[in-house]
């Protein structure tokens, strides 16, 4: 007589502790847009249409001041009481407002000379700002300056928009600006202009946002100087 022996196999599973993913590199670039298409008079906003910084430069015939102050979410909802402006809302604060007075903390400004250097405060320090931003290269197409994470970073001024760079033999791209682009129905879609960062220097954005200003400026005064020699 045949005899079937069966086996009996347990199988005991134990609880493996679970590792949380590591934290991929971001690869999205910050993107900050322009209110108006003026780099000395505009709020700078991200895709969500959060304000990040303002840019506000009052007219004067010359000795111009321009100051760029950079958003306080703790200051976004206040109350006006007596003679303290405060605003439960962001919408109401436009580049044509004194927003040194908002209570904003103040990043740097540019003090701009018809003769002579202007002068650039940022960081607590007063200086020529050619003294920050070192000019090279023809007709001062490059500007070199050293953030605050002590690299040294270039922009290339460009005859129709700047790009930023690092300083060094690889040249990675950092920043450059978008400008404003007409929708053409059919065949292009309108844009807004916008200086795009990429994850690279998101650490120095508030250096980067603060030289955009002057290069961007003295751009336009390039681009109008030849036009008007045409």
């Amino acid at each position: 007589m045949l005899t079937v022996r069966s086996k009996v196999c347990v199988y005991l599973y134990l609880p493996v502790p679970l590792r949380p993913p590591a934290p991929s590199p971001r690869t999205a670039s910050m993107k900050l847009y322009l209110s108006r298409n003026s780099p000395l008079n505009a709020t700078l906003v991200d895709d969500l249409g959060q304000e990040l910084y303002y840019i506000h430069t009052p007219w004067k015939l010359s000795g111009r001041t321009t100051t760029i102050t950079k958003a306080d979410k703790e200051l976004e909802a206040f109350v006006k009481f007596g003679g303290l402006l405060i605003s439960d809302s962001k919408s109401d604060i436009s580049p044509s407002d004194d927003l040194s007075t908002r209570g904003q903390p103040e990043l740097a400004q540019i003090h701009w000379r018809c003769i002579g250097s202007s002068r650039l405060n940022f960081g607590g320090f007063e200086r020529d700002i050619h003294e920050y931003l070192v000019r090279s290269g023809f007709m001062g197409w490059y500007r070199t300056f050293t953030a605050p994470d002590g690299r040294s970073y270039r922009w290339t001024m460009g005859f129709n928009y700047p790009e930023l760079y690092t300083n060094d033999e690889h040249r990675r791209p950092i920043a450059r600006f978008h400008r404003r682009r007409l929708s053409i129905p059919g065949i292009c879609k309108g844009r807004a202009p916008h200086l795009e960062i990429l994850p690279d220097g998101e650490q120095i954005a508030d250096a980067i946002v603060m030289t955009f200003v002057y290069v961007e400026k003295r751009r336009r005064d390039c681009e109008k100087a030849r036009s008007a020699g045409d």
